[in-house]
């Protein structure tokens, strides 16, 4: 999970096509559209992962969970929340890049509240929502 979090920040691991935060850059520097979902998607899978990690397999209930968030995982996520952010500043009319972006903040901030047991759900529940 931490290799693939380093990877989608855009951390030297060597699979840099399949990164999301390099998705971003290729679609501000050149007319390369690499899919967004999939890469998302993949970095949702990564934090759904991470909930379970820091929240146990019942986050709805209090024992159990980690009262320390590591470093080497909150660090490439923030990356990718950075990057993606910039990215929708300097071009709000991406919607697909918006989308995944608006997805994987959801998902972070749930995944520190504590208390989502389904992260997947609790996206899609939150973007259909938002009317994104």
């Amino acid at each position: 999970m931490i290799a693939t979090l380093r990877n989608h920040a855009g951390l030297p691991t060597g699979k840099e096509e399949r990164s999301f935060t390099h998705a971003l850059w290729l679609r501000k520097t050149s007319a390369a559209h690499l899919d967004l979902t999939t890469l998302s998607d993949d970095v949702l899978a990564c934090l759904a992962e991470l909930n379970a990690h820091w929240n146990t397999s019942n986050p709805e209930g209090i024992e159990g969970k980690s009262s320390v968030l590591e470093r080497e995982f909150v660090a490439p996520v923030v990356t990718i929340l950075g990057v993606g952010l910039g990215y929708i500043r300097e071009r709000p009319a991406d919607v697909d890049a918006t989308r995944a972006i608006f997805r994987i903040s959801t998902a972070w901030q749930a995944v520190l509240d504590g208390d989502i047991v389904d992260l997947k759900q609790h996206v899609e529940d939150t973007e259909a929502m938002s009317g994104l």
